[in-house]
């Protein structure tokens, strides 16, 4: 309906980019804890929300220091 209008469709989504990647799984031997290396939770991350669309391609973007939550997405 909106096409038939001829409004331009946007699509938005966040991505999210760092420096570093934690593991997923961890492992210690029987009566170990498992240890996080503090730096690699700590490291920096950027958010980013772009917008795009089949007529112009890139309609925007806004990026932000840490996640993004759905105020500043919106």
């Amino acid at each position: 309906m909106a096409k038939k209008q001829g409004k331009r469709i946007i699509f938005t989504d966040e991505a999210m980019f760092t420096t570093a990647t934690l593991p997923k799984e961890a492992y210690a031997a029987k009566g170990e804890n498992v240890c996080l290396n503090e730096r690699l939770a700590s490291s920096p991350a950027v958010a980013v929300v772009a917008g795009v669309s089949a007529e112009r391609g890139l309609e925007g973007f806004f990026i932000k220091d840490r996640s993004i939550d759905s105020d500043a997405f919106i």
